[in-house]
């Protein structure tokens, strides 16, 4: 059976205080090769969403991960996008980056991304 790890994380994430708990998530996702999907929705509302995403995707990089890929749902109509359920289906780990989450949950709620995680 294919496991797929969520992790939620919020409030700086990427300081370096969550690095053994990251590494730990990269290992249980089956290791530096395995698909990783960054999740930037929560930090949309104020349109931080290309950043976060590219800061997530440098730090899994830089803790060993070879394989890490940021996605643009950002809203409804993006959690809908085949493209979007694909590479989550795809993903080992996801990785819901920190912001809004009142936004994060009203954005992926009853959606196909949502269902796909």
């Amino acid at each position: 059976m294919d496991y797929r790890h969520i992790a939620l994380e919020g409030g700086a994430e990427f300081g370096g205080q969550m690095a053994m708990p990251d590494r730990l998530c990269i290992e249980l996702a089956g290791g530096p090769d395995a698909p990783i999907v960054i999740i930037p929705t929560a930090a949309a509302p104020d349109n931080n969403h290309e950043r976060a995403g590219e800061n997530g995707r440098r730090w899994f990089t830089s803790l060993g991960a070879a394989n890490v890929d940021t996605v643009p749902l950002i809203d409804r109509a993006s959690a809908a996008d085949p493209a979007i359920t694909g590479a989550l289906a795809d993903a080992r780990l996801i990785y819901l980056l920190g912001g809004f989450p009142g936004y994060l949950c009203e954005t992926l709620s009853d959606t196909p991304a949502w269902e796909t995680i």
